[in-house]
């Protein structure tokens, strides 16, 4: 038996399943208590908490850096689309400018604002981890969809550099 022979295969499908997620850090954190019980009842580990807390802290920070990213792109777009005359370069800074910010809602509105929630929720670390993790895996979401949309205004940031060069280099734009 070689040493892959006995991994479980992965697939895109595998690693945006909510449950299977779940699943495999309840597993990896489930202590063994000191008495014979049931593997349905054992005991989560606070480490699996922890984890959680770890995973929207990254969350965060990702999300803290995406707004500064954008926020620059804004700001170049905003200038770029004030010094231009050129129709096409003021659509591409417009259109960049308004995907930048709209790339910050998400962030904003979902990631950035955290309630605590009910005071059961941290009863035990087993209803922790179940809240928080709830928590973590809707907020993944935004900050994908911002990132996409991010990733796009960007292509915007790129595009016009490569146009202004273009119409430079015809004598269209004039320097």
């Amino acid at each position: 038996m070689t040493e892959n022979e006995g991994a479980k295969p992965t697939s895109a499908k595998a690693t945006n399943d909510e449950a299977a997620y779940k699943n495999a850090l309840l597993e990896r954190f489930r202590e063994v208590p000191a008495t014979p019980v049931p593997k349905e009842t054992g005991v989560l580990s606070e480490k699996a908490v922890d984890y959680i807390y770890r995973a929207i802290d990254r969350q965060i920070n990702k999300a803290r850096g995406a707004l500064a990213y954008n926020g620059l792109l804004f700001a170049s777009f905003s200038l770029i689309a004030r010094n231009s005359k050129d129709t096409v370069i003021l659509t591409l800074a417009c259109l960049g400018a308004i995907l930048a910010l709209a790339s910050c809602f998400p962030l904003i509105f979902h990631l950035m604002i955290f309630d605590v929630g009910d005071s059961t929720n941290y009863a035990s670390s087993q209803s922790d981890f179940m809240a928080t993790f709830a928590s973590m895996w809707k907020r993944r979401l935004s900050l994908k969809v911002s990132l996409w949309v991010s990733g796009i205004a960007t292509v915007f940031a790129i595009l016009l550099p490569i146009y202004f060069l273009h119409g430079v280099l015809r004598g269209q734009i004039p320097q």
